[in-house]
């Protein structure tokens, strides 16, 4: 099963279209959904100075962009080296000061208790069974206590 899923992780990001990432980027700051995570935060936080935030199983980091240029700290973590190496391309575009991890969600014992914000976006469907559970658990993990 691990092969089908590295091959399936293992997306084309060599030509990436910044234009149509800063498009949909743009598009998420614009939607309700973000302004109901955005309130949610600041309810709990008061303000986004010095929080730090993990994504587990990142991609391109998209999420971490918007959640970067609001001056929180970012960690992306992603089994897939070249999603790895796509996301810094990303990041350095929008002048992003983010961390980069190339290590398997499934395995972030060395990165626990670090973290006020854990997220994660169309990964866990990927996971089944135990795998799920332990997935979404060290989302859980990686928070300060």
């Amino acid at each position: 099963m691990l092969n089908n899923q590295l091959k399936f992780w293992n997306i084309d990001y060599e030509d990436l279209n910044y234009n149509n990432i800063f498009s949909s980027i743009l598009g998420f700051t614009g939607s309700p959904g973000w302004f109901r995570i955005r309130e949610h935060l600041l309810k709990y936080f008061g303000n986004f100075d010095g929080l730090k935030s993990i994504e587990l199983g990142c991609g391109l980091g998209k999420l971490s962009v918007v959640l970067n240029t609001l001056g929180i700290e970012t960690t992306l973590l992603d089994f897939n080296l070249t999603a790895i190496e796509s996301a810094k391309k990303v990041h350095e575009f929008f002048e992003c000061n983010s961390k980069f991890i190339c290590s398997d969600a499934l395995e972030v014992e060395y990165v626990s208790g670090k973290f006020d914000i854990s997220l994660s976006v169309g990964t866990a469907e990927y996971f089944t069974g135990e795998n799920r559970r332990k997935y979404i658990f060290n989302h859980i993990r990686v928070l300060k206590p």
